[in-house]
């Protein structure tokens, strides 16, 4: 009989003690870390519509993370592009950064969408396009979608702040 108590109490215990650390990861979690559904296609193929990702919260920000920010109320992943005091520009598909050319690897549909549409993957723009910029202010971002004849990022919004920035990609969780 003392036996089957102690068997109880050692189980109760063992189950609060696993129920507290699991609360406690969880709300440690969403401290660091969000779960997100990708929205739309603007980084395809890369990310697809319905994927489910982890996101980092509070990371640091380098050249072509993909990032999820919120434009008008809405929450969108997008690619960093141009870094803060950077001049950036695009010609002839090209990126430049400070003058310099750039290959994006990641743009693995651009030379099937030239040759099909014989029009540039990423039409030609500087930052003049956002208004009378030398360079990217500081705590800004130029963001831009990995499916560029269809996404509406910086193009389109303009220069990104920081805060609004809400994380980094970390891995793709499930893909649809």
């Amino acid at each position: 009989m003392i036996k089957k108590y102690i068997t109880r109490l050692s189980y109760r215990r063992l189950f609060l003690s696993v129920l507290i650390t699991v609360i406690c990861l969880l709300c440690f979690s969403q401290l660091f870390y969000r779960v997100s559904i990708v929205s739309d296609n603007r980084m395809a193929p890369t990310l697809k519509k319905k994927d489910v990702v982890l996101v980092k919260k509070n990371m640091r920000l380098q050249r072509f993370d993909i990032v999820l920010c919120q434009i008008n109320s809405q929450l969108v992943f997008l690619r960093i592009i141009g870094l803060p005091e950077e001049f950036i520009s695009y010609s002839d598909d090209v990126l430049y950064v400070n003058g310099s050319p750039l290959e994006e690897p990641f743009l693995i549909n651009k030379s099937v969408y030239k040759h099909d549409n014989n029009q540039l993957y990423t039409d030609s723009f500087t930052l003049s396009t956002f208004g009378e910029l030398n360079s990217i202010p500081r705590d800004e971002y130029l963001l831009l979608g990995d499916n560029r004849p269809f996404s509406n990022d910086s193009r389109y919004y303009g220069l990104i702040h920081r805060d609004e920035i809400k994380g980094k990609l970390i891995t793709i969780i499930h893909t649809k």
